[in-house]
């Protein structure tokens, strides 16, 4: 048995015995029956199995991958489909697959992914050989456990259009598990939870109710570790929302919003070597390899006391039509409150550091605010236009100003509160202004019975100011408890939608598109300061926050080509956490019928080195795939490669592959990450 159409094929079954079912004529599928199965490469037997059972379309073995770096040894990954293995399909629209994976140096892993209505769930063990290992950080460790895994499912069951209920799963052996072994669900998964959520919506009403838990008091995902290194539970939050109500013959709209809840921060237990994680992922000068972040947490003032939280919001608009100009002036009060406990210590701990600081930490707080929306557009038409030098046939002219005036007053102090919630705690007041200009140039391309109409270019920029009393950034390298508080990010960002959300600070912005012809783009984004911040490392870019500017170019089906560079300011005053520059040129290149290589680099011009590297050779059998990839992460410093056969081919264009070396030592196969 085989997909492919050659008399010869290059993987296939034989069997001693093989029964064909075609189903009825409205089911096309074709099921098989066999037994004494082997499994071939050409005329060589690779595996044996007893019997099997399934649709003939889907192969038993679909992924194999083979690989090696110093740390993991040789490594060798296989999934099965387990409905074909055990001859049985229970009557759901849900898959299963059997994942094994066998490192020489590390140990062996076994697991299962079931997948398909109405949500997914992946079992795996691993036995660690208890060797030393490298997570994604390049930290070295020799793990304490043998026995180790990871549990992870979700769920949705939708009631109609607007009500549905959820449910996560999530358990891990250990906080340095996935950062070693799933390094792509470490750097970008949601985060790990246990949890039920309902939601019951109709038309302009919406009630919802959260349970939220987190089983092993982990933090395992890169963004919470670099953020804030703990988790919230609620038993339960329940919310109430209206959207919209009108008022006086929609003279005015009413949106309101009502929240009670039960919580408790739950703080990382481990250490920074227990989470094979550098020091620098925290507070460096309060967080060492060997302290307890959670004992650190402590001593700055947090605490995982359970608090009752009530929540309100109001906002009250009466939208203007002008003809010219659309005007919604609107008036907004929120009002949080606390009970149980208090936030003195916490206070306490920052005013140590900090006089002048937080001046209470009350039980109850409120914000009342106040502002205006206005917006506007412009067009005009250039029917005349036509250039086939840069691919223009007719062009439109579309401008929309826009800008919000708000003013809004906190009964709080900047850094009275931690934060539970961002929406909730992280809420500030102030007086700002924002003025915007979003401007598209519009044409057709595509000739004689294929036009469409698309934007040539796109230009949206504006400026924000805002009272400087507000700003509430790290005022740089910061020694002492406080280096643990609460404070805004130091790229400030504006939401017109909730102002009293936004990160502070005077700043312009700009983001924009340049469609330069049907195959060739250019695309970039900044951030830039009215004022100059702390930065050592640039002190030339101490007034620019971020920025990104690429070009993509599709040279034709078979070749594309891009470039992208991207700045990220970090704004800390101390050579520990230097501005990231990265420039990350690359190619993907359809070699005749069978073949695609894709190459990326990724060059760090602030360290002046190459920070990674990957290339990736693809050979598209008639029946499978077969991917060759070797990569390089300055990071681990480590140098990996691998090889991967998918069952059955699939069809892939230029830029794509199987195999990933995001993490050099994560694996050769880009499933393991994502999957198990």
């Amino acid at each position: 048995m085989s997909l492919s159409e050659f008399y010869r094929p290059h993987i296939a079954l034989a069997a001693s015995r093989i029964t064909v079912t075609k189903g009825p004529a409205d089911d096309p599928s074709t099921t098989l029956e066999a037994s004494h199965i082997t499994l071939r490469g050409g005329a060589v037997p690779l595996f044996y199995w007893p019997s099997l059972r399934g649709q003939a379309e889907d192969p038993v073995l679909p992924q194999v991958a083979v690989g090696y770096n110093d740390f993991q040894g040789t490594s060798v990954s296989t999934r099965w489909n387990l409905w074909k293995l055990a001859g049985w399909k229970p009557d759901l629209d849900m898959e299963a697959e059997v994942g094994n994976d066998i490192y020489t140096k590390n140990g062996y892993g076994l697991g299962v992914r079931f997948t398909g209505a109405p949500g997914n769930l992946n079992l795996y063990g691993f036995y660690d050989l208890q060797n030393t290992e490298q997570s994604s950080s390049g930290v070295e460790y020799v793990s304490p456990l043998q026995w180790r895994g990871v549990i992870d499912g979700a769920a949705t069951v939708e009631f109609d259009q607007g009500s549905l209920i959820q449910g996560q799963l999530a358990w891990v052996s250990d906080g340095a598990f996935v950062s070693t072994f799933q390094q792509q669900d470490f750097m970008n998964r949601r985060e790990y939870e246990t949890s039920g959520f309902v939601k019951l919506q109709s038309a302009h009403t919406a009630f919802d109710a959260l349970v939220k838990y987190d089983l092993d008091r982990y933090v395992v995902n890169s963004w919470m570790l670099a953020s804030r290194p703990y988790s919230v539970s609620k038993y339960p939050e329940v919310t109430y929302r209206r959207y919209g109500d009108s008022l006086f013959q929609d003279a005015v709209t009413w949106t309101s919003e009502y929240s009670l809840n039960a919580m408790s921060m739950q703080l990382e237990r481990g250490t920074p070597n227990d989470l094979a994680a550098r020091t620098r992922a925290f507070a460096a000068t309060a967080i060492g390899a060997n302290t307890f972040i959670n004992a650190a947490y402590l001593n700055a003032g947090y605490n995982e006391e359970t608090y009752l939280r009530g929540f309100m919001r109001q906002e009250l608009a009466m939208p203007f039509d002008l003809d010219v100009m659309k005007i919604t002036p609107f008036l907004q009060a929120s009002a949080i409150g606390y009970m149980l406990n208090d936030f003195q210590a916490y206070r306490d701990a920052y005013l140590a550091v900090t006089p002048g600081g937080a001046s209470d930490g009350g039980a109850a707080r409120g914000i009342l605010a106040a502002g205006a929306r206005m917006s506007t557009e412009f067009s005009q038409e250039f029917g005349l236009v036509q250039s086939s030098s840069l691919d223009l046939n007719r062009l439109r002219w579309v401008l929309q100003p826009n800008a919000v005036l708000w003013a809004g007053y906190d009964t709080g102090d900047n850094g009275q509160y931690p934060i539970f919630d961002q929406d909730v705690e992280g809420q500030t007041g102030s007086a700002a202004a924002q003025v915007g200009l979003t401007q598209r140039w519009q044409t057709y391309r595509g000739g004689p019975g294929n036009w469409r109409s698309v934007d040539w270019i796109m230009l949206d920029a504006g400026v924000v100011v805002n009272d400087q009393s507000a700003n509430f950034q790290r005022p740089g390298s910061v020694a002492g408890l406080n280096s643990l508080a609460y404070y805004q990010s130091p790229t400030p960002q504006f939401f017109a939608s909730r102002p009293e959300l936004s990160q502070w600070g005077n700043h312009a912005y700009a983001r924009g598109t340049w469609a330069l012809s049907s195959t060739l783009s250019a695309y970039g984004s900044t951030t830039l300061l009215f004022e100059d911040r702390n930065t050592q490392q640039n002190p030339d870019q101490s007034n620019f926050a971020r920025g990104s500017v690429g070009l993509s170019f599709q040279h034709s089906p078979d070749v594309t080509l891009f470039c992208e560079y991207r700045m990220i300011n970090n704004f800390y005053d101390s050579a520990l956490y230097p501005n990231d520059e990265l420039l990350q040129p690359g190619v993907a290149y359809k070699i005749g019928k069978l073949y695609t290589l894709s190459a990326s680099p990724q060059i760090d011009l602030g360290q002046g080195d190459v920070r990674a590297l990957s290339a990736t050779l693809t050979r598209d059998f008639p029946d499978f795939n077969l991917g060759a990839v070797v990569g390089y992460s300055v990071i681990t410093d480590q140098y990996s490669f691998g090889m991967q056969l998918s069952i059955p081919a699939t069809a892939r264009g230029t830029g794509t592959g199987p195999l990933s070396t995001d993490g050099a030592a994560a694996g050769p196969w880009s499933g393991l990450n994502s999957a198990f």
